[in-house]
């Protein structure tokens, strides 16, 4: 699943980091999330649109697509062990100390029940 995530967003990504045309490839991203996709796809989505978020410094969006990540991220997986520790990322950087050990409690928690790939 990770590699059709990747390959969709890939021109996104390429506009973003080669290019530095991150408005572009945030409208590239919106595109695709206001399509049908499956929940895993739809959560991939917006864990690479949080990151080019954070990337520009909208860190309140970024917020926002890793919350939404993580409710659509299915219990004990890596995808949902990623998102948390994004979010425990997200927290520190806020600031927030206690949030940032919530999360990566979490995210143990969750590589502790997540099959190895």
């Amino acid at each position: 699943m990770r590699d059709a995530i990747k390959a969709l967003v890939q021109p996104a990504l390429t506009l973003a980091h080669e290019h530095q045309r991150y408005d572009q490839a945030l409208t590239l991203l919106d595109g695709l999330l206001a399509g049908e996709l499956g929940r895993d796809v739809r959560c991939g989505v917006l864990v690479q649109r949080s990151l080019l978020l954070a990337h520009q410094g909208r860190s309140e969006e970024e917020l926002r697509d890793l919350e939404d990540a993580h409710e659509l991220s299915a219990p004990n997986t890596l995808s949902r062990y990623d998102v948390e520790i994004a979010l425990a990322l997200n927290a520190i950087g806020h600031g927030d100390s206690l949030g940032y050990a919530d999360w990566m409690k979490r995210a143990e928690n969750t590589l502790r029940g997540a099959p190895h790939e």
